[in-house]
């Protein structure tokens, strides 16, 4: 593209010789394309900001049900442990971790991921060799948790239930 500058002479004529037409490239600063990825940069870093702290439960602190809860919750499933208990994997759950990665994929199977997301951060307990994991919910919130018991020496599914 051509940038055509015009000086108007006394005499009227209106001539453009080669030295007075210019690129409009030649017209910007060198350092242009390095502003404009500055600027993308920018943009896609606040982005990535309001996502990320839209995402987040945004500092509010959720509510817990505690280890008293989670004993009642065991007591109860292990009388029903006959019944209700999924086949064994053979699949030891040593920590905390283990046993998060083994509940997740049937959480989100059964009550979708989303939902079971927005229930984090879980409590988590290890009782008498049981992992007994609850959702969470913000305070002052309505609603109930998801609540799933494993056997930590099988990973078997001892209790999956979620409240309303």
């Amino acid at each position: 593209m051509r940038l055509v500058v015009e000086r108007l002479c006394p005499s009227g004529s209106n001539n453009i010789s080669n030295d007075e037409t210019q690129d409009i490239a030649s017209l910007q600063p060198p350092y242009t394309f390095f502003s404009m990825l500055l600027r993308s940069t920018l943009y896609y870093t606040l982005i990535l900001l309001v996502l990320s702290f839209s995402s987040c439960a945004q500092g509010k602190k959720h509510s817990r049900l505690g280890l008293e809860v989670a004993k009642e919750e065991l007591q109860e499933a292990l009388k029903k442990t006959s019944e209700s208990a999924s086949p064994t994997t053979q699949q030891p759950l040593p920590d905390s971790i283990a046993a998060v990665r083994f509940a997740e994929p049937i959480l989100f199977r059964t009550y979708g991921k989303k939902h079971i997301v927005d229930e984090r951060p879980y409590e988590i307990y290890l009782i008498d060799k049981y992992w007994v994991l609850m959702g969470t919910l913000p305070e002052n919130w309505d609603g109930g948790t998801f609540t799933i018991i494993l056997d930590s020496r099988d990973s078997r599914v001892i209790k999956l239930t979620h409240g309303k």
